[in-house]
């Protein structure tokens, strides 16, 4: 089978033909069959470099208002999507979230952190009615005063169980900081990255919602929720995660992700959930791993008061250490710090200022 192209096969015929002393006029119209065929290879040619050139210039253009929305609904602004303007909890779910915190640290002896996936039922879930309403602690966590791991086991085997053994969808995730202020740390984020782009809630955008006309060019991403509760009862922080995936020509964009402070707002439910401290205290003994070994196995070593561990002069000195750090930020994170530093006075029994 011949490799040569139909240009090459036309020029060798119109060669031969020519050598062989072709009258004037058909040798001619060989010649026209070249030009025009070269002709329309260059306006093909012209015509894809054309459809690339639109392509990415609208590539472009949508990507460009994909970033500018995404930046806006991070920083408050712009016609945010309802399910990113705050963060809903039941006050059930928000009794537990605390009542988790401070019975890993009971149990520990220690102001250790917990993890625990945050719940919403199926059936509210598909309409819509996006809330934390009960939380879920994590199987086989490493917990120490400053981190809780999920490890990869223990994800697989907590979302098997949450998938067979009930009827809700995981929304986002629940920890505790232990004695320490709730904010979003850096391997906070990382976490809420992982799960946003595992359990991710689509939410769509109208990429064409300030233009007039009827016309839309629907855009999906996803979010999850995160809130950071501690042992002391602060007042907890929220936060959202946003992953999306700009547009291409080759459909091969990685996707990103960005997180925003998010208002917390507790809503009046109930889903008749458990509050059972014994039951709680059940499921992290055989959960939460905490120097090497799970916790209800540790018992015989915890202390009677968990205070001990770390002295009162000790976390206040470690905070002012944290105001330094976060003083470039939002006046909030250093009124967070100043109430930190009375939660702990008043849980150490002394009297605050």
């Amino acid at each position: 089978m011949s490799n040569k192209t139909q240009l090459e096969e036309s020029v060798e015929e119109a060669t031969f033909e020519t050598e062989k002393d072709l009258p004037v006029d058909k040798h001619e119209e060989k010649i026209q069959k070249i030009k025009d065929y070269i002709e329309w290879r260059k306006n093909s040619e012209k015509e894809r470099a054309a459809v690339k050139k639109i392509r990415r210039l609208l590539v472009e253009h949508y990507n460009a208002e994909i970033e500018k929305r995404i930046s806006a609904y991070v920083n408050g602004k712009g016609n945010i999507p309802d399910p990113l303007k705050r963060i809903r909890i039941t006050r059930e779910a928000y009794d537990k979230a605390n009542l988790i915190a401070r019975k890993v640290v009971e149990m520990a002896g220690a102001p250790v952190e917990i993890h625990a996936w945050a719940l919403n039922p199926r059936e509210k879930q598909e309409k819509g009615d996006i809330a934390i309403r009960d939380l879920y602690i994590a199987h086989d966590q490493e917990v120490t005063p400053s981190h809780c791991k999920a490890t990869s086991s223990g994800k697989i085997k907590s979302y098997w169980d949450i998938k067979k053994n009930t009827d809700q969808k995981v929304v986002g995730y629940m920890h505790s900081h232990g004695y320490f202020m709730p904010f979003l740390s850096l391997t906070d984020k990382e976490n809420l990255d992982g799960l946003v782009f595992d359990h991710g809630i689509s939410f769509e955008i109208n990429l064409l919602d300030d233009e007039e006309g009827e016309d839309e060019v629907i855009y999906r991403a996803k979010y999850a929720v995160s809130i950071i509760f501690n042992a002391l009862g602060s007042k907890p922080f929220g936060a959202l995660g946003i992953t999306y995936k700009p547009l291409s020509e080759d459909g091969l964009a990685s996707a990103k992700t960005v997180s925003k402070n998010t208002p917390i707002e507790v809503i009046d439910e109930s889903n008749n959930i458990s509050l059972d401290p014994e039951e709680i205290a059940e499921q992290i003994s055989q959960r939460v791993y905490y120097n090497g070994c799970l916790i209800g196995e540790a018992s015989s070593k915890k202390e009677d008061n968990p205070s001990e561990h770390v002295s009162l002069d000790d976390l206040l000195a470690r905070i002012t250490v944290m105001e330094k750090q976060v003083r470039s930020f939002a006046d909030e994170n250093i009124s967070c710090l100043q109430s930190l530093k009375k939660d702990l006075k008043a849980f150490y029994g002394e009297k605050t200022s």
